[in-house]
This record gives C-alpha cells, structure tokens and sequence, in this order.
C-alpha cells in the first residue's frame, strides 16, 4: 500500500493534483484537475504507472498548447485562484477572485484571448473583479504596476493621478514617494521635496535649456528646486 503524500500541485501527466477524496475498497483516489480544466477523480495506482495521462477528451482541444506561453498564462491564472499551495493564492481565492466557467478550458481562453503578444502579460480592469473575457486584457509593466491595489491615487495642486505616474513624472521610484507617505509625509512632499544630499550632476544644465524632469540624470539642483517650487 502506497501510504506517500500526494499534496496539491502534484503532477502526473495531464493532471494536477487538488485534493485526495474518500478511499474506494481501500484503494486511494484524488481529485484531479487536467490541463484542459476538466475535474476527475482517479485511482492513485493509476496516476502513478501512467495508465491514467489525462481525462482523455482534451487531446485535440490541448494539442499544440501545452509548451506555449498562452498556455502558461492560463495554468497560472488558475493556479493563482484554486491551488492553496500556490504563493499568490491568499490574494486570489482569499478575495474571491474566481476564473469563469468558459476559462477552465484553457482552448476557450486562447481563443477569446488569442496570442500572448510579447512583453506582455494577462491584466484584470477591474482589479478586485474575476478573470472573464469583459474583464481581462494584455498589458505590458506599467500598465499593470497603475491597476496594482497598492498603486493609490494621489491629488497634489488639483491634479489626480496614481503613484506611479506622479513618480514617472518627476523621475523617482514609486517605492520612494511609497515610503514617504509611509512615514507620514503629505503627498505634495512626498512627490516634490528634493532628496537629501541632492547634488548638482552636470554643469551644463540650466532651467532654460533643460526639459528633463526633476532627478533625471544630469539635471541640475537649481532647476531642480525651480521645479518643485512651482508644483508646491
């Protein structure tokens, strides 16, 4: 009797591994989920000899899919939402973040999706919402860094925008202008106040010639202070 632990996540074939259910005539079985989203239950002996690969209808709606990047998007978007092992499932399933019933065939989501374009990767628009075709796009890195939670809007002089626009405006690390409201700093501050120990970088900057924004490499302290002056 094979009495090893299979947990979640586990890999045999086609089918990944979600949960071992009640023992059939003290033969073990797990619930398993295969590539294609089709939930089974299969007997152990047979997941571990490779009799049982996969739920053996998905082969035509799979073939060609299983090494591309469409189909890795797809296995960790369902990860990300029912597999408790996985590091990013609290902020999922702990939200009730759910994939539609359409997108547990991972060839109904590369069709309504299509090609993952390059450096890009799969965005929710409403980011507290569930991964449907209305819901999701393909969004490159800063897109997806302004739809973050943690990416709050900020209102200096009248004008709203997320952190990290403002911090793309001025030139600094959105984790900088973070961390000075984390410290209780006024956003007005935290966006414009000039960095201790600010130095001048380059002689030949100069508040007329210049149209680089503030912390830009080269950009001098004076045009630097004329800046923030004028947006405090």
């Amino acid at each position: 009797m094979d009495n090893t632990k299979y947990p979640t996540g586990t890999v045999f074939g086609l089918y990944t591994v979600e949960k071992e259910v009640e023992r059939k005539k003290s033969l073990r079985y797990f619930q398993v989920r295969c590539q294609c989203g089709i939930v089974k239950e299969c007997r152990l002996e047979y997941l571990r000899n490779g009799r049982i690969k996969s739920c053996g209808k998905c082969g035509k709606l799979t073939h060609g899919l299983g090494q591309t990047p469409i189909y890795y998007t797809w296995h960790r978007m369902m990860s990300r939402c029912y597999n408790p092992k996985d590091a990013s499932y609290k902020n999922y399933n702990g939200r009730n973040i759910t994939v539609c019933k359409r997108w547990h065939d991972v060839a109904s989501f590369a069709v309504d999706m299509g090609d993952k374009p390059p450096n890009k990767s799969l965005d929710r628009i409403d980011n507290n919402g569930d991964y449907n075709p209305k819901n999701c796009r393909w969004s490159d890195a800063k897109q997806q860094g302004n739809n973050r939670r943690t990416n709050v809007p900020l209102t200096i002089k009248g004008r709203t925008q997320t952190m990290a626009k403002w911090a793309d405006e001025v030139g600094v690390a959105r984790s900088f202008i973070w961390h000075r409201l984390k410290d209780g700093w006024s956003p007005e501050d935290a966006v414009f106040k000039p960095k201790r120990g600010y130095v001048e970088q380059s002689n030949e900057c100069s508040i007329e010639d210049c149209d680089r924004p503030p912390h830009a490499k080269g950009l001098c302290h004076k045009h630097y202070l004329s800046y923030w002056k004028k947006m405090t």
